[in-house]
C-alpha cells in the first residue's frame, strides 16, 4: 500500500472555470479517507486527478515517493470503483474480475486463483459464470470491487459507489465496505456526498464547498467542532440548526437575543464573543441539544408543526421568530402537534459563528 500526497493540486477547467483550488493534504497508508461536499464542490474532479482520469492544472500528485501528474492512469497502480459500475456487459463475472490481470499476460492459474479468493471475500463465488445483466445492483457493485481487488493496487478509489443502490443495501453495503477495509488494509480514497456514509466509514473526513477544502478532521472533530457553518450544517443528520443573533453586553456575560428567544452566555462563551467583537452572530445548535420539557442552560417556548416518529426517539419541527427548528425527544413524542412546548436548551452544544457563517467563535 502506499500513501498519498497532493500539495496544492488544483484543477481549471476551458473558460477559466476553477474546479478544485490548491488541494493540499497528506493520506496515510492503510487510511480510509472520504471526501464529502454537496454536488459540484469538486470531490469527484479531485479522485479524478488522483486516478489520472483528469489532468492537474498546478500543483504535485504524490503516490508513494513518486510524482505522478504526468503518469498514465495504468501505470500508477491505483483501482477505480465508479457509481455505475463500469462492467462489460458481454463478459462473465469471472472474465470481468480477471480483465486487467490477462491484460498483464498473468497465468491462468494464478488468474484463478486470485478471482476466486476475490469472490470469496466479496460472497459471489457462485456468481462467476453470471452476466452483469443476470445481477441485482449490489451484486454489480460486488463485482466491480472484486475486479479492482484482483488487480491488488496501491491505493482503492470509489467514485460514490453506492448511490445506485436502495436504503437497505447501501447500509449492508457501508458495512461490508468497512469490514473489506480492514481486511486488505488498503488506503482507500472514497467520494460521496451522503454524510451518513462519510461518518460511518472514514478515518478522516475532508468537506469541500466549491472546489475549496473547508475542513479536515475525524468524524468526531467535525461534528463536535465545525470550523465553519457550512460544516456544521453539512456534518450531522437531522442537520444543525442556525438563528442569528444580535449581541449585548451585559456587565460580564454576553446575551444573545433575537426574534423569540434571549440566551445568557457562561463566561467562556462569552469571551469567545467578546474576543470576536461582533455585534451580531450566527450560532447552530444540533436538535440533540434542543430538548423538549427539559430545563436545559437556556429555554424558549414554540408552537410544534410537525412531528417526525422515529421509534426510540421523535423530531419535533417548530419556528423561532423566522428560523426553522428541529428539536429531538427520546422516547417518542411528548406532545401532540399544535402544542405549545417548552424546549431547554444544553449550551455544551451551542456553536458559535461569525454573522456570516465562515469563522467559528468558540473552542
Amino acid at each position: 500500500m502506499a500513501q498519498v500526497r497532493l500539495d496544492k493540486v488544483t484543477k481549471i477547467y476551458d473558460g477559466n472555470v476553477l474546479a478544485v483550488d490548491e488541494f493540499t493534504l497528506d493520506i496515510q497508508d492503510k487510511e480510509f479517507l472520504v471526501l464529502v461536499g454537496p454536488s459540484g464542490c469538486g470531490k469527484s474532479t479531485t479522485l479524478r486527478m488522483i486516478a489520472g482520469l483528469e489532468e492537474i492544472s498546478g500543483g504535485d500528485l504524490y503516490i508513494g515517493d513518486r510524482r505522478v501528474n504526468d503518469v498514465a492512469p495504468k501505470d500508477r497502480d491505483i483501482a477505480m470503483v465508479f457509481q455505475n459500475y463500469a462492467l462489460y456487459p458481454h463478459m462473465s463475472v469471472f472474465d470481468n474480475m480477471s480483465f486487467a490481470l490477462r491484460l498483464r499476460r498473468v497465468s491462468k492459474a494464478e488468474i484463478k486463483k486470485q478471482v476466486e479468493s476475490a469472490a470469496d471475500i466479496l460472497g459471489i463465488h457462485e456468481l462467476l459464470q453470471r452476466k452483469p445483466r443476470q445481477l441485482s445492483g449490489g451484486q454489480r457493485q460486488r463485482v466491480a470491487m472484486g475486479r479492482a481487488i484482483v488487480r491488488d493496487p496501491k491505493v482503492f478509489l470509489f467514485d460514490e459507489p453506492l448511490s445506485n443502490l436502495d436504503a437497505k443495501l447501501r447500509v449492508q453495503m457501508r458495512v461490508e465496505l468497512g469490514r473489506l477495509h480492514a481486511r486488505l488494509e488498503t488506503t482507500v480514497i472514497y467520494v460521496t456526498h451522503d454524510q451518513v456514509e462519510a461518518m460511518t466509514l472514514a478515518d478522516r473526513i475532508v468537506v469541500m464547498k466549491d472546489g475549496v477544502v473547508q475542513q479536515v478532521g475525524t468524524p468526531m472533530d467535525l461534528f463536535h467542532t465545525p470550523t465553519n457553518a457550512f460544516v456544521g450544517g453539512f456534518i450531522g443528520s437531522p442537520s444543525m440548526n442556525f438563528l442569528t443573533a444580535d449581541v449585548k453586553s451585559e456587565g460580564d456575560q454576553i446575551t444573545l437575543t433575537g426574534n423569540g428567544f434571549k440566551f445568557i452566555l457562561d463566561d467562556e462563551r462569552s469571551a469567545a464573543v467578546r474576543t470576536s467583537g461582533d455585534s451580531q452572530i450566527q450560532f447552530g445548535l444540533r436538535p440533540l441539544h434542543v430538548v423538549p420539557g427539559e430545563p436545559g442552560q437556556a429555554q424558549f417556548s414554540a408552537r410544534v408543526d410537525v412531528i417526525e416518529p422515529m421509534g426510540v426517539e421523535a423530531f419535533y419541527h417548530f419556528n423561532v421568530g423566522d428560523a426553522a427548528v428541529v428539536g429531538r425527544a427520546e422516547g417518542g413524542a411528548r406532545c401532540k402537534v399544535g402544542d405549545t412546548v417548552q424546549f431547554g436548551v444544553d449550551y455544551d452544544g451551542l456553536h458559535l459563528f461569525s454573522a456570516d457563517g465562515t469563522k467559528r467563535l468558540n473552542a
